[in-house]
């Protein structure tokens, strides 16, 4: 345990309770974790979190740049430093 508390109070609280609890429990099955990362926040948020309970050693940040956002650009060079 990291010792934090996470409380979520949001429409979308349940599903993501639900999505950490599943984290959790396959903090010690999981062997590798590929997680999807655009670079914008939210996703760098999630990253941060799963990075957090599984440890960096156990997942790898996959972006890909499909030039859809004028941000595109930014996000890719902000991957490539995280």
């Amino acid at each position: 345990s990291t010792g934090v508390d996470i409380v979520i109070k949001s429409e979308y609280g349940d599903a993501l309770g639900a999505a950490l609890a599943s984290l959790s429990a396959a903090k010690h099955s999981a062997k590798h974790l590929y997680i999807g990362y655009s670079g914008g926040l939210d996703s760098h948020a999630l990253l941060h979190l799963i990075c957090t309970h599984l440890g960096t050693d156990k997942v790898t940040a996959l972006h890909i740049n499909h030039q859809l956002s004028p941000n595109a650009e930014d996000w890719q060079q902000h991957w490539q430093r995280v």
